[in-house]
């Protein structure tokens, strides 16, 4: 399966929103590509996979693996390259999301009166990372520093942030308790959106499967929500993501996505 082409099969803008844009943005190269499947390795040393079928699966897995550094970070994108990975690395932690990208117009950035945006700096780092499920102070530092991450602001009070990861995802989606269901979910999510448009990229995110108020959100937003199923997958465990009872006292979904979009 020589590389350099990528198969038709990648066609489909949101389920493969992550590899079209790693590779449309020169943030990721092909390590293998054929009709049955491909392999991208991005420069933070994701490796994104889809084949469509075992055989193919098991070609891509071993050059994969032949390559890997000892905590990898896989995207596999069909069950065959997952199930494969599985059973001979037994990998810890396997998080199945749905895929969504904004494929058509794109909102406008909302402008209130009482919130502004700001880049956050790394004086918010230690507050973002304590809020944030995975706790991992380093990897919010990097995030920062790559100036990528927006905070939303009523004076100098935050209310909540949202940025995007390494491969481009959007995520971290957090809105402080105190400050939920005033619409700053999606006030955030509006002015990241624009940033990522005016950088000539796609506006994606990887929800995990089963949050509906994410997908609520997504598709009010009008992003297109993928009917298939991708899979993150670690050989680290990293703290499970905490358990919310995402809903105010009505019963409706809350205004908080920390489990929701990875």
């Amino acid at each position: 399966m020589p590389g350099g082409r990528l198969p038709e099969f990648l066609d489909d803008q949101v389920f493969y929103a992550d590899m079209i844009d790693s590779l449309a943005s020169g943030r990721a190269t092909i390590l293998s590509s054929g009709p049955m499947g491909v392999l991208l390795l991005t420069e933070n040393g994701t490796h994104m996979v889809a084949a469509l079928n075992p055989s193919a699966a098991e070609e891509l897995v071993e050059t994969m693996a032949a390559g890997w550094s000892a905590s990898p970070l896989v995207v596999a994108h069909d069950e065959f390259s997952a199930t494969i990975l599985g059973e001979l690395y037994g990998f810890d932690r396997v998080t199945p999301c749905w895929s969504s990208a904004l494929v058509g117009q794109a909102p406008a950035p909302i402008e209130r009166a009482d919130l502004h945006i700001e880049t956050l700096g790394q004086e918010w780092s230690s507050t973002i990372a304590e809020l944030y499920w995975m706790d991992d102070l380093a990897y919010v530092c990097e995030r920062i520093d790559a100036r990528v991450m927006l905070g939303a602001f009523r004076g100098d009070t935050l209310l909540g942030f949202v940025g995007r990861h390494q491969e481009g995802a959007i995520g971290m989606l957090e809105v402080l308790p105190e400050h939920r269901r005033q619409g700053v979910a999606e006030y955030l999510m509006t002015h990241l959106i624009d940033q990522i448009i005016n950088e000539g990229r796609t506006p994606y995110d990887h929800i995990i499967v089963g949050n509906q108020a994410s997908v609520a959100l997504q598709l009010k937003l009008g992003f297109t929500i993928s009917q298939r199923v991708l899979r993150w997958m670690s050989e680290l465990s990293p703290l499970a993501p905490r358990e919310t009872d995402d809903r105010d006292s009505d019963g409706t979904p809350g205004d908080h996505f920390t489990d929701l979009l990875r």
